[in-house]
């Protein structure tokens, strides 16, 4: 399980600053709703990743902390990746 959330982590984050950094040129109206949709999308590009590597079947536990992961990245993105995208500020 600490690899599926290292995996994970470490597979969505850079994706997240890609993704926000590319987004920088959009001028999006809500910036925070955006920065939060760029981290589900890579938070559900590192998922897909990690599917052909996956040790296990899916287990409780096993959903629990790929919910945590997809959680962290996705707010995360939500606090900081809105900063970024706020041209008024």
């Amino acid at each position: 399980m600490r690899g599926c959330f290292a995996f994970l982590m470490s597979v969505s984050l850079p994706l997240s600053v890609l993704l926000v950094t590319m987004l920088r040129r959009a001028c999006p109206l809500r910036p925070n709703l955006t920065a939060a949709l760029a981290g589900l999308a890579a938070a559900a590009g590192a998922a897909a990743l990690l599917v052909p590597f996956h040790p296990h079947d899916a287990t409780a536990t096993d959903l629990l902390v790929h919910l945590v992961a997809v959680l962290i990245v996705v707010g995360l993105n939500g606090l900081l990746g809105a900063r970024l995208l706020d041209r008024t500020a």
